[in-house]
């Protein structure tokens, strides 16, 4: 795992992604089954994005201390959301879920990244991650920070503990 703080160095950057409308269009535009938006990795430089979030997936992706290119990807998935004091997100492992509803095929992605873009102030909402060692089962916990971005292996069970005050802004890319 990796997480960086004040990952985003671009104060412009920052800017733009300090609307909390933007954060709700792109959740309300997504949902756990689909559709989520996926782009392509070997996208040439100069190419016009669509959106804001293929823009901030682009540059997340190109940042060194991350790491995305090392993994292979072809493609990135994403996603955002907004979740409330009475919005949960129970555990699961991130995979294809069109492949799962479709035929019960399991398929993870390589790398999962979290980036807390928003300012938001939030009680709770921690991303927990299962451990599994040889005799027991850890759970680390990992404050939602505003411009904390978090590289983990999605194929570990994992959710957002419950939030208890607040807001928590999450946006999260998947990479094949």
């Amino acid at each position: 795992m990796i997480i960086v703080d004040n990952v985003i160095q671009d104060s412009k950057v920052l800017k733009k992604f300090s609307d909390a409308q933007l954060w709700t269009d792109c959740d309300n535009d997504t949902t756990l089954d689909g559709p989520r938006k996926v782009v392509q990795t070997n996208t040439e430089t100069g190419t016009k994005l669509k959106d804001a979030w293929e823009f901030i997936s682009f540059y997340l992706y190109d940042i060194p201390s991350l790491d995305l290119p090392s993994y292979g990807a072809t493609e990135i998935e994403y996603w955002a959301n907004v979740l409330s004091p009475r919005a949960e997100l129970e555990w699961h492992q991130d995979k294809r879920e069109d492949l799962m509803i479709e035929s019960g095929t399991l398929v993870h992605p390589l790398v999962g990244v979290i980036w807390y873009g928003y300012p938001h102030e939030v009680l709770g909402g921690y991303l927990e991650i299962k451990n599994h060692s040889d005799r027991q089962e850890e759970v680390e916990r990992i404050q939602p920070v505003y411009n904390r971005a978090v590289v983990f292996d999605p194929t570990q069970w994992h959710r957002v503990a419950p939030i208890v005050e607040g807001e928590r802004f999450g946006f999260q890319l998947n990479l094949w």
